[in-house]
């Protein structure tokens, strides 16, 4: 019998970032059994060697007819698109393809005529077809494993695999500042176009003696939040992760969008600072301080010990096997 094929159309680029890439590597080894094919549009290709490094087959797109061409000559059976909000166009042409369509993080009006969506990151009540919140938070393997206790005398600074709002140096500028006494951890991802700029500063610091270590091109940087006290970071998908660790955060959103993310802010598990550029440094700071002390964050962990996000890709790959099921049969009726 032949394998069912699952192709899956992913974008990520410097301003978006890589987190819909780590979206779907956390999911694929649920369909190790599927023939897959990664495609991704040429102007939204960072990451590609993600794939690349993990054996998959990829095809690149110039543009929507390539793309169709490309859907055509594989025949997939499944189409998954975690490319943002989509249109009502593209998913109607997508379901005259006769592929079960799921979709990721997309509330635009294409997202009506699709199989399924998955919207974690928004607090909408879930529908049978559209299921919101972070139940459905696919987060890494790492993140899912067994939380250790450790004695934390450190923070985490991450901001994604870009930060095109360069928020990290940023933060280390108002650390040149404000000196505090525990180590701190810098992410610097695959893309970030300032990571010189970020390197000289935490020479500089170091210096002026701050314990403090630039990560560089880590896959694993659940081992550098486990050890934190808290985290800073973006309102997006890193959100999940961090508190699947039950390590409370601040948050600064990197964009409008991130800004609608509403997990951070509704489950009050930190600080959730708002659109970087209408936060000041003032404000950011006082939450630092206000973050040190043992017992907002102690408050903070009581609550992330509450939420569920360990089992979050177990949820959707089984809601996508059930509905498929019931579709492909409904199919061959």
């Amino acid at each position: 019998m032949k394998p069912r094929r699952t192709l899956i159309n992913v974008i990520a680029n410097e301003k978006i970032g890589l987190g819909h890439v780590y979206n779907i590597l956390t999911i694929l080894p649920y369909f190790s059994k599927d023939e897959i094919l990664i495609v991704m549009n040429n102007e939204y290709s960072l990451g590609k060697n993600k794939f690349q490094n993990k054996g998959f087959n990829i095809k690149s797109f110039k543009n929507e007819n390539e793309l169709f061409d490309i859907i055509k000559k594989f025949d997939p059976h499944i189409i998954m698109n975690d490319i943002l909000d989509t249109k009502t166009r593209f998913s109607k042409k997508l379901q005259k393809t006769n592929c079960f369509i799921v979709n990721f993080e997309d509330i635009g009006p294409g997202s009506n005529y699709v199989n399924l969506v998955f919207n974690p990151i928004y607090n909408q009540k879930s529908t049978t077809t559209k299921f919101f919140g972070e139940k459905y938070a696919c987060v890494r393997e790492e993140f899912r494993n067994k939380i250790t206790k450790l004695n934390k005398k450190s923070i985490v600074i991450t901001f994604g695999g870009a930060d095109p709002k360069k928020i990290s140096l940023r933060l280390l500028k108002i650390f040149q500042i404000y000196k505090p006494e525990y180590k701190i951890y810098v992410i610097i991802g695959n893309g970030f176009s300032h990571k010189n700029q970020i390197l000289k500063i935490i020479k500089k610091l170091k210096q002026n003696n701050l314990e403090i270590e630039a990560v560089v091109k880590t896959d694993r940087i659940s081992k550098y939040i486990d050890k934190s006290m808290f985290a800073i970071t973006a309102n997006g998908r890193t959100v999940f992760e961090v508190a699947a660790r039950n390590v409370p955060i601040i948050s600064i959103s990197a964009n409008q969008r991130e800004e609608t993310h509403e997990f951070s802010k509704n489950k009050k598990i930190g600080y959730h600072l708002g659109l970087h550029s209408k936060v000041s440094n003032e404000k950011i700071l006082e939450s630092i301080k206000k973050m040190e002390i043992f017992k907002n964050r102690n408050k903070f962990e009581k609550r992330l010990q509450k939420i569920k996000i360990q089992n979050s890709v177990d949820n959707v790959k089984n809601l996508i096997e059930k509905h498929y099921k019931k579709w492909s049969q409904s199919m061959s009726n």
